[in-house]
């Protein structure tokens, strides 16, 4: 009877049981952290590679379609 108990001891134990839940939380938080990091990263990037190419086929001033982009279009 009594390694019965002292296995139930060991399986119930609470500090061990919250202890690892909240691990597995926080671990789960870490890994929506890091795919919504990626995420914003990924979509910043497109962004700022739309925006260069705009910078690189427009002039500044005027906005009107410089050469590169009349070379791109004839292609």
């Amino acid at each position: 009877m009594s390694l019965l108990t002292d296995v139930l001891d060991e399986f119930l134990e609470q500090p061990d049981l919250i202890t690892t839940v909240f691990e597995d939380i926080f671990q789960v938080a870490g890994y929506v952290l890091i795919v919504f990091g990626l995420w914003r990263w990924t979509t910043y990037n497109e962004r700022m590679i739309d925006e260069l190419h705009e910078l690189a086929t427009t002039d500044h001033l005027t906005g009107a379609y410089n050469r590169r982009r009349f070379g791109d279009a004839l292609r």
